[in-house]
């Protein structure tokens, strides 16, 4: 029996946790520093409108029983349909319910942030240790400040996290500018919108892209043959498939079981190229939003209460009436700002002490292109020297670099049931 210890107690860690309480006799501790495990940021939201972006078919915490959620679901009274988009707050319940029925005995919740790692110690900042065999870090998204933004850091004007409170303190008439237009920023429109919000809402991002919409309908089964050895090559056979089917939403699913091959198969140079050029494009086709939460978005947008601007900010200067952005050549007047940018695959922007605390001692280091961790395929961290490490590991989004596509359950569930059976071997 050995003592693991994950860092975070989010969606990666607690189906991390679920898969080594049922496949081994490990004793699992499970540190969050919210305090909200299996909930994390993404299912602790009470808003009734913030609406998973996957299908519940494709939702199950077992890679190896596919209908496991929507099971769950018909059991709790819920909409037990496949093909149905449910509630965040709902699949937070769901991994909660999962990691709570597999072997409790042997799982501790540690409610404390985890500052730094010393041998086979886990030190919490409440300054306690908590000695462990193994360590894996499954910290999950990573928030950062643009550098734009970091002006209005000490202004009471300005919210730098999207999930916190003071969201909840807007004023219904303020005018509000939120800095991005992705998944992130749809949930504070939304959660603004619901309260009757009344004050214009403007969102700006260097491209001016929200996010595509489901189909109403599930995706149809295509066979699609992707190849090329460029980003340039690989995005051109895409289109090509694209244009022979019905719908472009087919190829993006069909695309998801070849996404981290076909990845890895560029050269590092056609990476860089392809993140430089085309990821914001692929990430608004690929990470899709339910057809309800679009729908709600382009109403918001036909009353003019949402504007959304393609822009680069200039310059951001507040004082106590508000808060005036440059942008586009010209000014705009705010009465908040919000940092909607979402989040960041580059660790080295990360205020998280662990994660700083490895960086710092060369016990990690930053993955290809500085997003996520150096891992191996088994998800052990790399040192400085490029030695492999045998007792720290990381899981979900920290595997940016090596994976690109790593955000989502069925991706992260994959990888937790691999590391739990490299554990118990």
């Amino acid at each position: 029996m050995q003592r693991i210890g994950i860092v975070g107690g989010g969606c990666s860690g607690a189906l991390l946790a679920t898969q080594l309480l049922s496949r081994t006799d490990h004793e699992v501790t499970l540190f969050d520093a919210g305090g909200a495990f299996a909930r994390g940021v993404a299912y602790s939201t009470t808003h009734r409108v913030h609406i998973m972006n996957v299908r519940a078919g494709s939702l199950s915490a077992f890679p190896d029983d596919p209908d496991h959620f929507v099971r769950w679901l018909r059991a709790s009274s819920a909409a037990g349909e496949r093909d149905a988009f449910v509630p965040r707050r709902l699949y937070g319940d769901y991994l909660s319910s999962v990691l709570q029925s597999t072997e409790p005995s042997r799982l501790r919740c540690v409610p404390a942030r985890v500052c730094g790692l010393d041998g086979d110690v886990v030190r919490t900042v409440d300054g306690r240790d908590h000695p462990v065999d193994r360590t894996v870090v499954a910290i999950g998204n990573l928030l950062s400040t643009p550098s734009e933004l970091r002006g209005l850091l000490e202004s009471d004007r300005y919210i730098d996290d999207p999930w916190s409170p003071e969201v909840g303190r807007i004023w219904p008439d303020d005018d509000v500018l939120i800095v991005g237009t992705g998944l992130t920023a749809v949930d504070v429109v939304l959660s603004l919108a619901v309260r009757g919000h009344t004050g214009r809402i403007t969102a700006i991002s260097r491209h001016g892209l929200l996010p595509q919409a489901h189909r109403e309908t599930p995706p149809v089964p295509v066979s699609i043959d992707i190849e090329g050895t460029t980003a340039r090559s690989l995005l051109r056979s895409v289109r090509r498939a694209a244009a022979s089917v019905d719908d472009w939403r087919d190829v993006v699913d069909a695309l998801r079981p070849q996404t981290q091959s076909l990845w890895r198969s560029l050269p590092p140079c056609e990476q860089a190229r392809f993140l430089r050029l085309a990821a914001r494009y692929w990430e608004v086709h690929r990470h899709r939003a339910a057809p309800s939460v679009v729908a709600a978005i382009d109403a918001l947008r036909a009353r003019g209460t949402l504007v959304v601007e393609r822009g680069r900010i200039s310059c951001v200067s507040a004082d106590a009436s508000g808060v005036d952005v440059a942008f586009n050549d010209r000014t705009l007047r705010a009465d908040v700002v919000v940092n909607c940018t979402g989040p960041t695959p580059y660790v080295t922007c990360t205020r998280d002490p662990l994660l700083r605390g490895l960086l710092a001692s060369g016990r990690a280091v930053p993955g290809p292109h500085g997003m996520g961790l150096d891992v191996t395929p088994d998800g052990a961290l790399r040192d400085r020297d490029g030695a492999v490490s045998d007792t720290l590991f990381a899981i979900g989004p920290l595997r940016r670099g090596a994976l690109w596509e790593t955000t989502a359950v069925p991706e992260i569930r994959t990888q937790a049931a691999e590391l739990a059976s490299h554990l118990a071997a």
